[in-house]
């Protein structure tokens, strides 16, 4: 049996926190031990006798931390351009144990470190990396701490980039992290292929991409920059500052992207005006930070190809005269109806159907599954001669926040996605199929998740 589990984003909270009061992100580890259990349970009753799981990408958070803001260093970097013993192998290494050392994922890397006393059949885990995770490749310490982490055997290899199933009648499913369709996260631009091959080059999957900026740029300095501005003790004091701070902690967890800069600005019981007055001072830092850079403006144009509407956003904010007059909210108006037009969260099914196992009738492949985007999905991708051909989207292991169609409310679900495969040597009990495999996908939501505070 296969499981698939991926973009649990397991982070840091210390460098978030409003001195004692903690903003923990991470999933509590009894969700994670739950989840096991049932599968070891659902493991048992379909006669399975060997278990594989797939941690598919953007397992531990190493981008978004204020850890990259204590100095010039950043995680800009192709994989290979980071040194043993290095000031960049160190930092690393210091995100994993900060990340390690949170309350909540220390007691489930427990978890997963203890699923061979769960299951009562052997169990192996398989690890991919994602774009927040490009950098647990970069060197073996690197490798190694990550490993010890999720209790793998030890191993000097390089985390593969993907993962091929196999049952005693060939090759079934692929796994991939996802990102290899988003051209903003990932070193190629697969859209112009006719075909895309099971394995891509491995230098790609080592680049650093307009993501990365992103994220540590505007994502992680936003609630950062924000306490600096407004110290500790006034955001504490003040209802206003403090709501305004978690919704910039929770930035990147909304959907659809096109619904970002609308999540800002529809903090409850402020008004669009007076929260543009309170975040103007922290944005016109961050572009000052980035324009004032000749290495940031470097690395920019160094990253994978935008579209024309990501390129022109870009330079829309680049070019902001902001010397003088600050800037205007209506600047800010145009800029979220622009976003609102420009950015969409892409399906990716065109992408996955180009997939070669995908295209080639014989290649044994019945599914491609992934993760990035955090939307949970099944797609039927082609149906001939009763052999039916599935895109499936393992979605995200933390909080999300969703919007109304119109962009303009918000609310929070903890989501849960399961993803077993059934080969044709177990048996789902639910489920009897000629073409001898099954799959079972179901996506559990939480509302009123449990943010710790």
């Amino acid at each position: 049996m296969l499981i698939v589990l991926s973009d649990i984003h397991l982070a840091e909270s210390r460098t978030n926190c409003l001195g004692d009061l903690l903003y923990n992100r991470n999933l509590p580890a009894i969700v994670y031990r739950n989840y096991f259990q049932e599968v070891a349970f659902t493991a048992e009753q379909n006669r399975v006798k060997k278990v594989d799981l797939v941690l598919a990408g953007d397992i531990f958070e190493i981008n978004r931390t204020g850890f990259w803001l204590q100095d010039n260093l950043r995680p800009y970097l192709r994989n290979d351009e980071i040194q043993t013993g290095s000031d960049e192998e160190r930092r690393i290494l210091d995100i994993l144990n900060a990340i390690a050392e949170d309350e909540r994922v220390a007691e489930t890397l427990e978890v997963f470190r203890a699923l061979p006393s769960v299951f009562g059949m052997p169990i192996q885990v398989h690890y991919i990396p994602g774009n927040h995770d490009r950098l647990v490749n970069s060197s073996q310490a690197i490798r190694e701490k990550a490993r010890t982490f999720l209790g793998l055997e030890p191993n000097d290899d390089l985390f593969p980039n993907i993962y091929e199933y196999h049952t005693e009648n060939g090759p079934l499913a692929l796994v991939r992290h996802g990102h290899e369709y988003d051209p903003v996260n990932f070193g190629m631009d697969v859209t112009a292929l006719e075909e895309i091959p099971m394995h891509l080059p491995q230098s790609v999957y080592e680049r650093p991409v307009l993501g990365n900026i992103s994220t540590v740029e505007v994502a992680t300095k936003l609630p950062i920059f924000f306490k600096r501005h407004y110290t500790e003790s006034k955001i504490l004091q003040d209802e206003n500052l403090r709501s305004l701070y978690q919704r910039l902690i929770e930035f990147d967890d909304v959907r659809p992207a096109s619904a970002l800069l609308n999540f800002l600005f529809s903090t409850p019981g402020i008004k669009k005006k007076e929260t543009w007055s309170i975040l103007e001072p922290v944005f016109i830092k961050i572009i000052r930070d980035i324009v004032e850079s000749p290495y940031l403006v470097k690395k920019l144009a160094e990253t994978a190809d935008l579209n024309l509407a990501q390129s022109e956003l870009i330079k829309g904010v680049l070019n902001l005269d902001i010397r003088h007059d600050g800037i205007p909210y209506w600047v800010i108006k145009r800029l979220m109806r622009s976003v609102s037009k420009n950015i969409k969260l892409d399906r990716v099914e065109h992408f996955v159907i180009k997939e070669k196992c995908i295209k080639e009738h014989g290649s044994g492949i019945r599914c491609v599954i992934t993760g990035h985007t955090h939307s949970p999905e099944v797609e039927l991708l082609t149906a001939k001669d009763d052999i039916q051909k599935y895109y499936i989207n393992s979605g995200t292991w933390r909080n999300r926040i969703p919007s109304t169609p119109d962009l303009k409310k918000f609310g929070r679900l903890r989501s849960m996605t399961k993803v077993f495969i059934f080969g044709s040597e177990e048996c789902d009990s639910e489920f009897e199929w000629k073409n001898g495999w099954s799959f079972d996908f179901s996506t559990k939501l939480g509302y009123g998740s449990d943010y710790g505070y």
